[in-house]
């Protein structure tokens, strides 16, 4: 499921959500990207489309295929830490759905 959101506080802004659920009485929101480099637009991206959403309560969620080296690696962590983002790597998928959304609406009730 893919839903375009443009923000009118910024010009030609458009932000999309690949992902929209509930899990456990969770919002849970997600962007999938499939770039070879993790940029940190896309946190910014998803969390000001959670924050519209949710206003804070909505659970946020990067997949991305890209399995980066461990500097970039380390880059889009802590940018996702920073806006309270649950980044799901390539690899972690085979894990199950379940298992990410728990971690998802778990990682948002500890804040």
């Amino acid at each position: 499921m893919g839903c375009g959101r443009k923000d009118r506080r910024s010009k030609g802004w458009k932000g999309e959500i690949d992902f929209v659920g509930v899990f456990k009485g969770q919002l849970i929101i997600a962007s999938c990207k499939t770039e070879s480099k993790i940029k940190s637009q896309f946190f910014n991206d998803l969390s000001t489309m959670g924050d519209q959403l949710g206003k804070g309560m909505c659970s946020k969620i990067f997949v991305t295929s890209t399995q980066p080296e461990d500097e970039q690696r380390e880059g889009a962590e802590r940018w996702a830490k920073d806006r309270n983002i649950t980044v799901v790597y390539g690899d972690d998928l085979l894990s199950g759905l379940e298992g990410i959304l728990e971690k998802a609406a778990m990682d948002r009730s500890r804040l």
